[in-house]
């Protein structure tokens, strides 16, 4: 059911209170609110999780490489690492977005080990 989680889970929680928890393991993204729970997306394979202050859920994805939020109950590409140059490319760990949707990531890839700024 869905409070059967696998063993790799992610936790973000929106302004407004939701909880959201990406199952890696069973491979679907989960909203919590007011005591029940239900399925946003299936097939999800969110490695990261992030509300921006406007409410809006960014999702990291294949491996960090890609991010997309959520609009809906479908996950929208926003930027993929190989949509973008070399140097320019991420494998990213974490993801942070500011109130006017500025995302920053955490990269490692290649062992870059650097914070990259997306407008």
């Amino acid at each position: 059911g869905i409070n059967d989680l696998g063993h790799t889970c992610y936790l973000a929680i929106s302004p407004s209170g939701e909880m959201f928890v990406s199952d890696w393991q069973n491979r679907r993204l989960l909203r919590f609110q007011n005591g029940s729970g239900d399925l946003v997306v299936g097939n999800a394979d969110a490695t990261a999780l992030f509300s921006s202050p406007s409410g809006v859920l960014y999702v990291l994805s294949q491996f960090g490489r890609t991010v997309q939020k959520l609009v809906g109950s479908t996950l929208q590409t926003v930027i993929a690492s190989e949509s973008l140059s070399a140097d320019m490319q991420f494998e990213a760990h974490e993801i942070f977005v500011t109130k006017e949707e500025v995302i920053y990531l955490l990269d490692n890839l290649n062992n870059n080990r650097r914070i990259l700024c997306i407008n």
